[in-house]
């Protein structure tokens, strides 16, 4: 019996219909990609763009900052000699890493006179090596970072560290960063770090928004004003602190009569900065003073200028309220200048009452000063306490700095008084922690006080706490020492150090150490797909498990490169695996897969090799719907679920020999 036409006419036009749209679905899963799901994924902004004109930041005074485009090692000098980026004959570094952007601004600024040389995490060493002015974490201030400093990563980003330059830093502890080469996808050339209780933190390596401390920032290098005029070691840095209430007036023209003298004496070292600052009385019941505290010169080499503060100091009837003075704002003022590194710090407080204690403005207290005082490595107190004003709290407060402290009762007693401890100040040794230490349990950590040193001899002693507990574990004749932590430790190593004069002379310093848990050993296990074709996505995937009981680790980045050239990464899932596609470039033939896992705060690096077979032909089908994932796959099955279900049916009909309905 053949087909009814009226019958069989709408059912033929409903297969028709019918197997269209199951066509259309199986199209529609082939073509996923197309509406947003990325077997590999798209970069931007390209390699070789301007993010960040240079004029834009750093007061006009900055460079381009460049994208690096899809990957950290995207631009291969091995492979491509134009890779290697030079301005005016001077090397700058490879396009477009972080240390390039770093090189180039010092060198364009003429703060440097060549390459560094090194990357990213070797600039720390390598600006200690230089003697170049550097800050550790846990040290730093608002005040004591500038734009056009560095910020050095030595460890968190892998083997090659991280740098960046600061570009500004609000008083309320945000530093704007300028930088190249951070993150695949969303390279922005800027970010925000932010600055707490003299730790620098954020970039994602720890939570910023608490009081984290981020061991992985080894601390900041500041630029040299000019080339070549880098710290050297050895020197001083002091202030002069000075009570101007009313009742200092003879003291304080008996120090402007002597004024030129005592700068001279200072400056004789050859290499010695003062700066001014006065105190008076100022809180809410006493108004009139005017102020607690103000730096009338910062810290200079110009006699001039420190000569025009010091005689411009003046006091009038009446200053001062009652008894105690705002001595603590004085002393905090002197304490918050940009110090330098490797020389001594002191700090001559001359005045005729106590400090208020607590002070009600500031809630400065005997031991929150004392403390700020040594965060500087340290700033020693040195009291020139009139007819006995002071009292004990001078006393303390050189005591517990590493000063002195003289008792005088007259104008003249005082300016001698002044240069006594400009000489002592002048003859005292100079510790050198080093710093900041990292490492972790079970670690062999070294520490190094080579930075130290003598103006009138030599040091003969070198006295370690590694724990903070007031014993010194080590006394050696040598710089160099090493401790192994049995336990986490987030705190100080203090070092002392003794010359070897007739009267021998002590100076402490202390650095921060950061000892984080062992790191656990991780093993890695290639299942990616074992053939590919040219041109097409093909999928890579791993597991990383602790090598230790095969348990998960999750959240971590796990890199794929493909014969040296194609790459992509992926984070872990909950099960340790990680998974992302490259299409290879690469003609017919068998390939080395290289994974890799970096490490992170908890686990060691582990790596591992696969092969992939890339064929002569593309088995579109296969290779997309791996590529593809599960809601393709879907579309694809419900496709051929409905295309089988219009197919000629079985039958008389079929069996007539009609053909297929079109």
């Amino acid at each position: 019996m053949g087909p009814d036409p009226v019958i069989d006419a709408p059912r033929s036009i409903g297969r028709r219909a019918h197997l269209r749209f199951a066509l259309a679905l199986v199209a529609a899963a082939m073509f996923v990609p197309a509406l947003g799901v990325q077997s590999v994924a798209a970069y931007d902004p390209p390699f070789d763009k301007v993010i960040i004109p240079g004029t834009d930041w750093l007061g006009g005074k900055g460079v381009d900052v460049m994208s690096n485009g899809s990957a950290y090692d995207y631009c291969n000098p091995d492979k491509d000699a134009s890779c290697e980026h030079f301005v005016d004959g001077q090397y700058t570094g490879v396009k477009w890493q972080c240390v390039e952007l770093v090189q180039r601004l010092w060198l364009h600024n003429k703060w440097a006179k060549a390459s560094f040389g090194v990357d990213a995490a070797g600039i720390w060493q390598w600006a200690l090596d230089n003697k170049i002015d550097t800050t550790g974490n846990g040290k730093l201030t608002a005040s004591g970072i500038s734009p056009g400093d560095l910020v050095v990563w030595t460890t968190r980003e892998g083997e090659h560290g991280h740098v960046a330059v600061v570009d500004s830093v609000s008083a309320l502890g945000s530093v704007e960063i300028k930088e190249q080469n951070w993150g695949y996808d969303r390279q922005t050339g800027h970010a925000t770090l932010t600055l707490k209780s003299g730790w620098l933190s954020g970039h994602g390596m720890v939570d910023s928004s608490a009081d984290a401390k981020d061991p992985y920032i080894a601390g900041v290098v500041h630029h040299p004003t000019s080339t070549g005029t880098a710290p050297t070691v050895g020197g001083v840095d002091l202030v002069f602190a000075i009570d101007t209430t009313g009742s200092m007036t003879p003291y304080l023209d008996g120090v402007k009569s002597a004024a030129t003298n005592l700068v001279n004496q200072t400056m004789a070292s050859g290499n010695a900065r003062i700066a001014v600052v006065e105190y008076r009385d100022f809180y809410s019941s006493c108004p009139e003073d005017g102020f607690a505290s103000r730096v009338d010169v910062d810290f200079t080499t110009d006699s001039g200028s420190i000569l025009s503060a010091i005689n411009g100091l003046s006091t009038f009837d009446g200053a001062g309220c009652d008894n105690p003075e705002s001595v603590y704002s004085g002393l905090m003022t002197a304490i918050g200048l940009r110090w330098r590194n490797n020389v001594t710090k002191a700090i001559v407080l001359m005045g005729d009452a106590p400090p208020h204690d607590p002070e009600s403005t500031t809630g400065y207290t005997l031991a929150s000063v004392v403390a700020a005082a040594q965060a500087v490595d340290p700033a020693s107190v040195y009291g020139i306490d009139i007819d006995g004003g002071g009292g004990t709290d001078f006393t303390n407060l050189a005591t517990e700095t590493g000063g002195a402290d003289q008792t005088v009762s007259s104008p003249d007693q005082a300016v001698s008084a002044i240069g006594s401890s400009i000489t002592a100040i002048g003859r005292k040794p100079i510790a050198g922690a080093g710093g900041p230490y990292i490492g972790r349990v079970g670690d062999s950590i070294v520490f190094d006080a080579s930075a130290s040193m003598s103006p009138v001899g030599k040091i003969a002693k070198y006295e370690w706490d590694f724990n903070g507990d007031g014993k010194y574990e080590v006394s050696s004749a040598s710089p160099i020492a090493s401790y192994t932590y049995a336990a986490i430790y987030d705190g100080k190593v203090k070092l002392r150090v003794t010359d070897d004069e007739g009267t021998p002379l002590t100076a402490d310093s202390e650095a921060t150490v950061s000892i984080g848990a062992a790191l656990k050993a991780t093993s890695l296990s290639y299942a990616g797909l074992a053939s590919g074709s040219p041109n097409a996505p093909t999928l890579l995937s791993a597991t990383l498990t602790e090598a230790t009981d095969a348990r998960a680790v999750p959240n971590a980045l796990v890199t794929f490169t493909l014969n040296g050239a194609e790459t992509c990464s992926a984070v872990t899932d909950a099960s340790g695996q990680a998974a992302c596609a490259v299409a290879p470039s690469e003609e017919a033939g068998r390939y080395t897969v290289d994974v890799g896992f970096n490490g992170n705060d908890s686990y060691l690096v582990s790596k591992v090799s696969g092969t992939l077979a890339v064929a002569s032909t593309t088995p579109i089908l296969p290779i997309a719907l791996a590529a593809l994932g599960g809601a393709a796959l879907l579309l694809f099955f419900v496709g051929l679920v409905l295309a089988w279900k219009s197919r000629t049916p079985r039958g008389p009909w079929a069996a007539g020999g009609a053909a297929w309905p079109r």
